[in-house]
């Protein structure tokens, strides 16, 4: 494990002034969970509130996405679960190319292909396109999937590494589904929602 020189009263080795080495980790264990580490943690929450909820959304459209491609439930409920399908291989190409072009790099290109791709997919003449853009989105979207929480976890002091983890991702998850329990809407025939 490296080390880096540590200045400070408890640092000090026997002659003053000196500064003995630390593990990398010691920051970490000494360091407070302030200002930064909670507006990072509001980041990510809103993020994946935002990105749930593009998941979510095709559900409230799945009646006219049957109609327009002339589709049965079972074939919508394809199309709903194509970007979850896409993340699986999406994550073992993005962890091992985070390794190589950094973690910055992998947010930025999978940002820009989710985008490009999910565009794609709304402008989809076949249902065969909308599988292919929709699980080629999933594909690029896992690359925030892998990097983003080992980041953020990683910046955090050592004894709330734990909790953040288990409810970042379960709180966003939570928050995105708050129109569907929301007043006036409604489930109809064949889990395809409505304004009422």
């Amino acid at each position: 494990m490296s080390a880096v020189g540590r200045s400070g009263p408890a640092a000090e080795g026997p002659a003053l002034g000196k500064t003995s080495p630390q593990p990398v980790g010691a920051w970490f264990d000494d360091m407070p969970f302030g200002r930064a580490h909670l507006l990072a943690a509001a980041a990510l929450f809103v993020a994946f509130v935002i990105e749930s909820w593009e998941q979510l959304a095709l559900i409230y459209v799945s009646g006219d996405l049957g109609t327009a491609f002339g589709i049965d439930t079972g074939r919508i409920g394809w199309a709903l679960s194509a970007v979850a399908l896409g993340m699986i291989p999406g994550s073992l190409v993005w962890g091992p190319l985070s390794d190589r072009i950094g973690r910055r790099g992998v947010c930025v290109w999978s940002l820009t292909a989710y985008g490009v791709l999910a565009l794609a997919s709304a402008a989809s003449p076949t249902f065969s396109m909308l599988m292919m853009t929709r699980f080629l989105s999933g594909m690029a979207l896992a690359g925030i999937y892998t990097v983003t929480f080992p980041y953020f976890l990683e910046l955090l002091p050592s004894r709330t590494r734990g909790r953040a983890r288990s409810t970042s991702p379960s709180a966003g998850r939570s928050a995105s589904c708050w129109p569907s329990a929301s007043p006036g809407w409604s489930e109809g025939s064949a889990g395809t929602w409505s304004r009422s």
